[in-house]
């Protein structure tokens, strides 16, 4: 695995953990593009909205599009299991033990 595939893959992990701190466990695409840059990513909004689009394809977040261009992310079941360790998605990094 490149290193670039290991970075994708910890912000994936990274995006289902910041949708997990949220009240409605759901998220706009510019919000998580912040959330991210301040961990430290330096990725704009068409690289999170990669990530959120690989995410829905392995059930871990639904997706609601606006205007266009415009998401919507909502953590699903699975993507919360991801979160606490109870099932591995594949491509997200998995959790460390704390």
């Amino acid at each position: 695995m490149s290193y670039s595939e290991y970075e994708r893959r910890v912000l994936r992990l990274d995006l289902l953990r910041l949708l997990a701190k949220q009240p409605a466990r759901e998220a706009g695409s510019r919000v998580l593009e912040l959330a991210v840059r301040a961990l430290g990513y330096r990725y704009d909004r068409p690289m999170v909205d990669a990530q959120l689009i690989h995410l829905e394809t392995v059930g871990a977040v639904a997706l609601e599009r606006l205007d266009g261009d415009r998401l919507i992310a909502r953590l699903l079941r699975q993507g919360q299991r991801h979160v606490d360790r109870q099932v591995v998605l594949p491509d997200v990094a998995e959790p460390d033990y704390d």
